[in-house]
């Protein structure tokens, strides 16, 4: 039995996700659908991301949707090579929106599903911004 793409994209965010509860174990996830964050931390709100195309395209995809959708104070961005994580990168949303209106990324469509849009931002931006 094969999963759905949806299946899968959310068992993959999953590792995104566990890896920010290891790392900050007072953290409180979201109950049920929350599209205006997924922890709170500290008195902060983060959005977690994972992202499995950077290692072969050297770019984080920052989904629209859920950009223009959260509240968060954060994005936290993880980058996984199969199910190894390979970087994280913490990032505030504000410096994100200067990132994307300073710039002029265009909007793609996500390589794998085809059915989200978003900016592909340099890894080498992300990671010079990064409070990690």
């Amino acid at each position: 039995m094969t999963l759905s793409q949806f299946d899968e994209d959310l068992e993959r965010g999953n590792l995104g996700e566990r890896l920010f509860q290891e790392k900050y174990p007072s953290a409180v996830k979201a109950k049920g659908y929350h599209p205006d964050w997924d922890f709170t931390y500290n008195g902060n709100t983060f959005e977690v991301k994972t992202d499995y195309r950077t290692v072969v395209t050297g770019n984080i995809f920052l989904e629209q949707e859920c950009f223009f959708e959260t509240k968060a104070d954060y994005f936290f961005f993880v980058v996984a090579n199969g199910k190894e994580v390979v970087g994280t990168y913490m990032v505030k949303t504000w410096v994100l929106d200067n990132i994307v209106n300073d710039n002029e990324y265009t909007v793609k469509e996500n390589g794998v599903t085809g059915n989200t849009k978003g900016w592909l931002i340099p890894e080498s931006i992300i990671s010079e911004v990064s409070e990690l």
